[in-house]
């Protein structure tokens, strides 16, 4: 193909132009504008449409104002995830950034977020329920507006290996970025349904190591767009308005989307939660992305290379008797201010926060009992992105950022110096992504986890890859280390050690599990189950979500099922066995079985029949279903040690 540098329609035309980034693999970029036409996008994941991105431009007096709409929603197992951006950019006739508004819905509460350019700092506040949190960051050099990085870019950039670097403040993180942005080749691409020729650009940004690419048509503007995500692809194409507002029904990601962001291990670790000592290794699917800095307290990597890594983890130990409430020094302050996710100054959070730890003097005790409330009063909702304290506070629902966003809150507000953290967390057979929480005690941060509780100080069976104050906005917890990683790792347990046990070691070879003449053994949970030669075994595979470790069928319609459970640390033990055996199974006469040397409870209702006895910080239940299965419950109870 010719090189279209040397061409005069192609010198003149075709040049890169303005496109900002937005929360990484949650959002599309809304900034790179520059026609005063309208401009759709249908915006897709792994080729299935989720949104659209709706682009336009004005000017007002001196002013250029570029406005922008994203509207992206996804839907999975009857829960639906809605995420609106609007945004709008005012800059000079010269093309330097004056002002920027910005919009974001990701749950029911609405976050506004306003730049403004004075002099050597940028103003940014942040708007949640009519309360605003100011904050003034400093600035070096230049900031550019859409079509001052436009009017740079065609300066700049004409062939393959051309490139230009540029300021952007992007609005979905409220922070200032460089842009890098290069030619690497000239292609030509079919959009509504013709051949374009166009020239293709590579886009880095110092706030998120993900790579874009853009492709350009001869007038410089955006035909398409891809960056990597957890979820595959994101993209955004060039699309009439009608395609782009049939892509607003939002699509139905695939099943195996989703496992894919889930590292299932070769084994399943004992007592999760009491896991005191993890080694991994981290294999890259994605070498190009890079390592983030994962050395931190508690965190040792080694045999580090390019696609690979070892990753040691150690339980904190037990703090020291700290007195409660704490001495603040000033470092500290940032840690304890109120912001718009984080609203601890809310008068009926502070109360509650307040009335909770009580007449405590102690600070773990302190810190353990604001964990405990949110685990009590907190449940679980996949259709909520992110939320600000004050409406998890009110409705009680959100996902695991939901939880740590409550809990950083509330220790907040009792004036406990708090963070939130970002990583992966293991839980039945897989590391998934998860955020909790860490507190300050002295020099040293505390993991605490309300959403995987521990009871206490967290386990070793997690890792962290950032923490942040969320005084920034929520952007953080989406750039960067999160979008190097999230859902482009494999992992292998090395090693691991439960409480005060010796470590065991994983041999390369290891097996999840052996099956043999009607035994199952897994020696990684110390379990041993024989069953009558009528059953098979089954479900011997699945992962969280599920909580079933083992199963069994017979041929005559007989169905079993050993599954594993995390304790309720607001309930004493006897009343956790019980409200287990309730929800398991209703009605029928109680009683109870041997499994192994424990006796655990029992409901026998005639086709099914439920036990239940406790572990430690682990509740295992025995279910059996099908023709007397009160009496084939205690048969398959007595072939199993624990």
């Amino acid at each position: 193909m010719k090189d279209i540098a040397t061409s005069t329609k192609g010198r003149s035309a075709l040049r890169a132009r303005l496109r900002g980034a937005a929360l990484v693999w949650l959002f599309v970029s809304i900034a790179h504008l520059g026609r005063a036409s309208d401009r759709w996008y249908v915006v897709s994941i792994a080729d299935q449409p989720v949104g659209l991105l709706h682009e336009r431009s004005v000017r007002e007096g001196d002013d250029l104002i570029q406005i922008a709409s994203s509207q992206i929603e996804l839907n999975r197992l009857g829960s639906k995830v809605q995420m609106v951006v609007d945004a709008k950019s005012v800059e000079s006739q010269k093309g330097d950034f004056r002002r920027a508004d910005i919009r974001m819905r990701l749950s029911e509460q609405e976050t506004a977020t306003t730049a403004v350019r004075q002099g050597d700092a940028l103003v940014v506040a942040m708007t949640v329920g009519g309360k605003s949190f100011e904050r003034k960051v400093d600035v070096d050099g230049e900031i550019l507006g859409p079509e001052g990085a436009r009017a740079l870019n065609l300066r700049s950039l004409h062939a393959p290996k051309d490139q230009v670097r540029y300021q952007l403040f992007v609005g979905e993180i409220g922070a200032v970025s460089e842009v890098v942005r290069a030619v690497t080749a000239v292609e030509t691409i079919e959009v509504l349904g013709q051949a374009r020729l166009t020239l293709k650009i590579e886009e880095k940004l110092t706030a998120a190591p993900i790579v874009s690419t853009i492709w350009l048509d001869e007038e410089g503007y955006t035909l398409q767009t891809e960056q990597p995500g957890p979820f595959g692809i994101v993209r955004s194409c060039l699309a009439t308005r009608a395609e782009a507002e049939a892509a607003m029904s939002g699509g139905e990601l695939p099943a195996d989307i989703y496992a894919r962001t889930l590292v299932r291990t070769q084994i399943r670790l004992p007592k999760a939660r009491e896991v005191s000592w993890l080694s991994l290794r981290l294999t890259h699917r994605q070498p190009d992305l890079g390592w983030p800095d994962l050395e931190r307290p508690g965190q040792h990597v080694s045999d580090k290379t390019r696609d690979s890594l070892v990753l040691e983890i150690q339980r904190p130990r037990q703090p020291d008797v700290m007195s409660f409430p704490v001495s603040v020094t000033p470092e500290d302050r940032a840690y304890l201010q109120a912001n718009a996710y984080l609203q601890s100054d809310d008068p009926v959070v502070r109360e509650t926060a307040l009335k909770v730890v009580g007449d405590s003097h102690d600070l773990l005790d302190a810190c353990t009992r604001l964990e405990r409330w949110v685990t009590e009063n907190m449940s679980f909702d996949p259709g909520i992105a992110m939320a600000p304290s004050v409406e998890l506070f009110r409705d009680r629902r959100g996902t695991c950022v939901g939880y740590a966003t409550l809990l950083a809150t509330l220790l907040r507000a009792a004036g406990i110096p708090a963070r939130v953290v970002m990583g992966y967390v293991y839980v039945g057979g897989i590391l998934g992504g998860h955020a909790w929480v860490e507190a300050k005690f002295g020099p040293d941060w505390i993991p605490f986890d309300s959403a995987m509780s521990a009871g206490g100080v967290a386990d070793a069976a997690r890792f962290a890859i950032l923490s942040s104050s969320l005084n920034g906005g929520a952007g953080d917890l989406s750039v960067g280390p999160a979008a190097q990683l999230y859902g482009q790792i494999d992992a292998t347990v090395l090693g691991y050690a439960v409480g005060g046990h010796d470590r065991t070691e994983v041999p390369a070879d290891a097996r999840p599990y052996q099956v043999e003449k009607g035994s199952y053994r897994n020696p990684w949970l110390g379990i041993e189950w024989r069953i009558p030669d009528t059953f098979t075994f089954a479900d011997l595979d699945r992962t969280w979500s599920e909580s079933v470790v083992a199963g069994a069928s017979s041929g005559d319609g007989r169905t079993a099922r050993l599954s594993c459970h995390q304790r309720n640390f607001g309930l004493e033990l006897n009343d956790d066995v019980s409200k287990r055996l309730a929800a398991e199974c209703r009605g029928g006469a109680p009683g109870s079985v041997l499994i192994g040397d424990r006796k655990a409870q029992m409901i026998d209702t005639g086709p099914k029949a439920v036990a239940v006895v406790a572990d430690g910080i682990e509740i295992w239940v025995l279910t059996v279903e099908g023709p007397e299965a009160g009496l084939w419950l205690k048969r398959l109870a007595s072939g199993l040690r624990m």
